[in-house]
Formats: C-alpha cells, sequence, structure tokens
C-alpha cells in the first residue's frame, strides 16, 4: 500500500501520521521490535451523516530493519499472521479478532479490532481481585478460547493476563499471537523456551517436551492472578522463578476467596505432571456445571407482577431501594407517556417501562435501546422460545453480560405477557418499547 505519511517512518514514532489507509492516533503498547497503537481507516464510509466516527482499531506495527530483529523473529511473525489469517479465529468471540496486514516503509502492520476495556493485568491491579462470579464468567471466556485453539492444534505459549484483552461490555479476547505455534498432533515434541517466566510450565522451564498442557497451566496462573491480583510464582529472575516450580513449591491457595471446587480445579490447571491437568474441554465443563441453573415460570412470574409490586416480587430489591429517586422519575416519564391509556394496569406498566431502562443501562453502550428493542422483538415473535431467548441475549449483549442480564429478561417477559393479558390492553410491541426508550434516555 502507498503511504500518506506525514512522517517519514524512520523512527516508530507513527503518533499523529498516516501508515497505509490508516491514521495513527494514541500509543498503548510497546515490544522489543514495535509498538501498538490506536488507529482509524481513512477510506472508512461515513454512515449516518457527518458525525460518523470510524470504528477504532488496534495497529501493531514492526520495525523489520531493527538491528537485532532475526530469522526467529520473522518465522514467528509470519506465523502469527497465518494462525490470525485463520477465517475460524476471525469469527471466535474470545479470540482478538484480525483485519489485515500491510508492509510500510520498514514496518510490518498488523490491523486488529481494539477493545475499549485495556487487558486483564491492569484491570486485576486496579481491582485488587476479581469476585467469584466475574471469575467464573471470565474462565468459561477463556477456557472456551483455549478450547477453540487447541482443536485447531494450536498453542499459544503465551496465555498471561497481559494477553488478554477486555471489550467496553468485559468479554474477554485472547490476544497476541507472536509466539504461537500450530502443530500436528503426530508431531507434539516442542521444547523452544517461549513466553513468560510467571506464567511458564515446568516442562518449558526444564526445556522438556510440551503439549497443550502447557496453556492450561498458565491458565492456572492466570486464574490465581486474578484471585488474588498477584503472579503464582514470583521471582526476582528467571532462574529464581524456575527453582520454585520445579521443586513444586505451589502458591499459597488460602488467598483466593474462592469456594472449594474453584480453588480445587485451579491446583489441577498447576498440577507438575501435564497428564494430571485437566483439558480446556474439562475446564469448560466445570465451569458449566458450578454455574447457578436458570430457570424461570414466565407465567408465574407476569401472575406474580399483576398482584404485586416489583419489590415484592423479589426481582429487584436493594437495587430498586438504592435507586428509589431515579425510579420515581422514571415511573413520572412513564406515566406521562402512556397518558390516558392507564387504568388498574399502570403499575405493571411502569413495571416494565423501569425494568427496561434498568435493561439499558446495564447493557450501558450507545446501542443499549436498539439492543434491548431487538430481545424485545424476539420474545414477542417467539414467546415460547425460552433456549431461542436465551441465545438471543447472548447474540445481541455478548457473553460477557449475557448471564446478569437475562434474568432481568424473563422478568420483563413476564411483564410484557401480564400486560397482553389485561383487557383492553393494545397489544403493539412498537408502542410498547416507546415507552422504554423515553424512560431510558431520562435515566
Amino acid at each position: 500500500m502507498a503511504s500518506s505519511s506525514s512522517k517519514a517512518c524512520t523512527t516508530i514514532d507513527f503518533e499523529g501520521t498516516d501508515c497505509g489507509d490508516y491514521r495513527i492516533h494514541k500509543l498503548i503498547g510497546k515490544g522489543t521490535f514495535g509498538r501498538v497503537y490506536v488507529a482509524t481507516n481513512n477510506k472508512a464510509k461515513l454512515r449516518g451523516g457527518d458525525t460518523f466516527t470510524p470504528t477504532s482499531l488496534a495497529i501493531k506495527c514492526i520495525n523489520l530493519g531493527a538491528a537485532n530483529y532475526n530469522s526467529t523473529q520473522k518465522r514467528w511473525l509470519d506465523r502469527e499472521i497465518n494462525i490470525l489469517n485463520d477465517p475460524d479465529l476471525k469469527k471466535h468471540p474470545n479470540i482478538v479478532r484480525y483485519v489485515e496486514y500491510f508492509t510500510h516503509e520498514n514496518f510490518l502492520c498488523i490491523v486488529m479490532d481494539y477493545y475499549e476495556g485495556g487487558n486483564l493485568y491492569a484491570y486485576i491491579r486496579k481491582r485488587k481481585s476479581i469476585q467469584e462470579s466475574a471469575f467464573m464468567e471470565y474462565l468459561d471466556q477463556l477456557s472456551n478460547g483455549l478450547e477453540f485453539l487447541h482443536s485447531k492444534s494450536i498453542l499459544h505459549r503465551d496465555v498471561k493476563t497481559k494477553n488478554v484483552l477486555l471489550t467496553a461490555q468485559n468479554d474477554l479476547k485472547l490476544a497476541d499471537f507472536g509466539v504461537a505455534r500450530k502443530v500436528e498432533e503426530i508431531d507434539l515434541k516442542l521444547t523452544k523456551l517461549v513466553g513468560t517466566p510467571n506464567c511458564m510450565s515446568p516442562e518449558v522451564l526444564n526445556r522438556e517436551t510440551y503439549d497443550f498442557k502447557t496453556d492450561i497451566w498458565s491458565l492456572g496462573c492466570v486464574c490465581f492472578e486474578m484471585g488474588c491480583g498477584e503472579y503464582a510464582f514470583l521471582g526476582s529472575s528467571r532462574s529464581a522463578i524456575t527453582k520454585k516450580v520445579t521443586s513444586k513449591q505451589l502458591p499459597d491457595f488460602d488467598r483466593l476467596q474462592y469456594s472449594g471446587p474453584i480453588k480445587n480445579m485451579i491446583r489441577k490447571m498447576l498440577e507438575f505432571k501435564p497428564a494430571d491437568r485437566p483439558s480446556a474441554s474439562e475446564v469448560k465443563t466445570f465451569v458449566s456445571e458450578q454455574k447457578p441453573k436458570t430457570s424461570f415460570d414466565v407465567s408465574n412470574i407476569s401472575q406474580q407482577m399483576t398482584k404485586s409490586s416489583l419489590h415484592d416480587s423479589g426481582i429487584v430489591t436493594s437495587e430498586r431501594r438504592r435507586s428509589q429517586r431515579t425510579s420515581e422519575s422514571c415511573e413520572e416519564s412513564a406515566g406521562m407517556s402512556l397518558g390516558s391509556t392507564l387504568s388498574e394496569n399502570t403499575g405493571l406498566q411502569r413495571q416494565s417501562a423501569n425494568m427496561q431502562a434498568k435493561i439499558v443501562k446495564m447493557i450501558g453502550d450507545h446501542k443499549a435501546t436498539k439492543k434491548l428493542e431487538r430481545i424485545m422483538r424476539f420474545f414477542n415473535k417467539n414467546p415460547t422460545d425460552y433456549p431461542g431467548l436465551e441465545e438471543k441475549v447472548k447474540d445481541v449483549v455478548g457473553v460477557g453480560l449475557h448471564n446478569k442480564i437475562l434474568p432481568f429478561v424473563f422478568a420483563l417477559k413476564g411483564m410484557e405477557e401480564g400486560i397482553k393479558r389485561i383487557p383492553g390492553q393494545a397489544d403493539d410491541e412498537d408502542d410498547m418499547f416507546s415507552t422504554a426508550h423515553e424512560t431510558a434516555d431520562n435515566t
């Protein structure tokens, strides 16, 4: 691609310049051979008028002319591009999405999606630790990503919190495939010492043959770090860490504020012998078995809603009390919107409007109202398809939010069905949603 840069790219400081079709903005990361920036595509078509802002992307600019850039680095880079270019990887919800690559002057530029949440390392350090419910959601996503990679015969080889990115909705994405390796089942004879010492498995540190279970050890290190905010294996040097790991000095699991089964699973991931560790699929199965099963009888919910207040039904308790003023404001707005159509059914309709406003706030992005509209259209058109509704919610709001939002969606569905059963009430889903739209805008 031709360059339109206003600066000669003899240095790696690209901020404020153009590289290929991309405008380089803020620096967000550095490495030995390059830097990562936020960028936008100059050729992105405007949608919706002049106010459209092109989608932010991440662009990794690697200096191919660096003095210490050698054939090994080039080989790794070629592997990274080949792996990221796999069309199946591009579609996976827990793997960073690759866009394209191009050369610009002496630099190779790899373009990927940009994720506003930063990396998991910074997220943990800011919060000190991850609560158990969020931890289980994150473990579900990480094991899902690793299961997929391993099914494609890909070893990541550098699973760590700095290589896990978060979206604005707190969905996780495995990133940085710089040392990843695609292998065949018949050729699992890797001994190369690659990765980050704090998360390296015993077999890697000992330069022994390793396989997919080395990623599981690293996942166990990530899990421990989520639980207490520090590396599982600390040391002033790689040799110090190697000594600790190879002498089987496990971290203090009592520091983890998680339930017994979760601690036991993390221990299994950190088993010294690779064969004793679970596979990514087994970790994923463990998460699904531990998650509380959500089961709703929508007809019962709607009956409860017609007989009692949302507070009394127990669906929203302390949250509603904390936001009483906001709720009253929402009720007033909803009442104005419904006007003369309100009768003895006013309370249920207000509760529905408030619930819709709450879900919009929980989704929390600029398309939240539209996302809720898509969900409501689905359950109005498919009143008995509960599995389909769960999948629809997951598709619309993402894996990270869907478990949190699903109970409120089921409750909302029950309210809407209760409203429809009141004689003389409107059955137009668009009219119902317009109330929620106005209410959400006022919260």
